[in-house]
């Protein structure tokens, strides 16, 4: 009942667990394995402590699979009570505009599109990753997805309004197409918030950024419903 990105997540964060104990009962491991198994899971494949944000996804996915297993009645009881979790980062570093402005000038001309879109509209990467062409309600002057993160809570679409100048992106980003995702990667492929996330960190290290700073609007809340609300690149 889990988003299918979220269901990938946590296969990704549980295979050392499935690697490791996999052979065995779930009911036969103890809570010394859970904790010896999350402390090398906390680490990076060269042996440095991981992003708190990977040990916390992580053990939250150890303690998902438990809560279904105890559900399902394939254990009588959790093997741990809680796990130990870090606090997750507070994602409020945003990049200021001289920044931004020189992540833009050495990035790549499809990652450069999508990022200005991503800071004129307040959307999620996920949400304008997932935008397609249909999706851009000009008439209406929004992008509307049916499908998104917070739809099972909230009951209703996602429109990301469009002004001026995040139109003007857009309609950049599409060229003469009319169909498929509005951004796509050098490739022609879809973008992946994995990969936007990705060339971000890459640029943001390559130009020496304080590495406090996030793609953007991480865990911001939504912006307000105004056309009005756009950020001066």
């Amino acid at each position: 009942h889990r988003a299918a990105n979220t269901v990938a997540l946590y296969r990704q964060r549980l295979r050392t667990f499935l690697e490791k104990f996999g052979p065995r009962e779930f009911a036969a491991v103890t809570p010394l394995d859970v904790d010896a198994w999350l402390a090398e899971a906390s680490l990076t494949r060269a042996g440095r402590p991981a992003a708190p944000d990977t040990v916390r996804v992580t053990a939250i996915a150890f303690e998902r699979l438990q809560q279904f297993a105890v559900d399902h009645k394939l254990l009588a009881a959790p093997i741990v009570a809680r796990l130990e979790k870090p606090v997750g980062r507070q994602r409020e570093a945003l990049p200021t505009d001289a920044q931004a402005a020189a992540l833009l000038a050495a990035a790549p001309p499809a990652w450069a599109l999508i990022y200005r879109a991503l800071r004129q509209s307040g959307a999620r990467p996920g949400e304008l990753c997932a935008a397609t062409a249909d999706d851009w309600d000009r008439r209406r002057g929004a992008i509307v997805l049916e499908a998104h993160k917070t739809r099972r809570k909230t009951g209703r679409p996602r429109v990301i309004f469009v002004g001026a100048k995040l139109a003007a992106i857009l309609a950049e980003a599409l060229g003469e197409r009319t169909e498929g995702p509005i951004f796509r990667n050098s490739r022609g492929r879809r973008w992946t918030p994995g990969r936007v996330s990705a060339v971000f960190r890459q640029l943001r290290d390559r130009l020496g950024l304080p590495r406090e700073n996030v793609l953007c609007c991480a865990n911001r809340p939504e912006p307000a419903t105004k056309l009005a609300g756009e950020v001066p690149l």
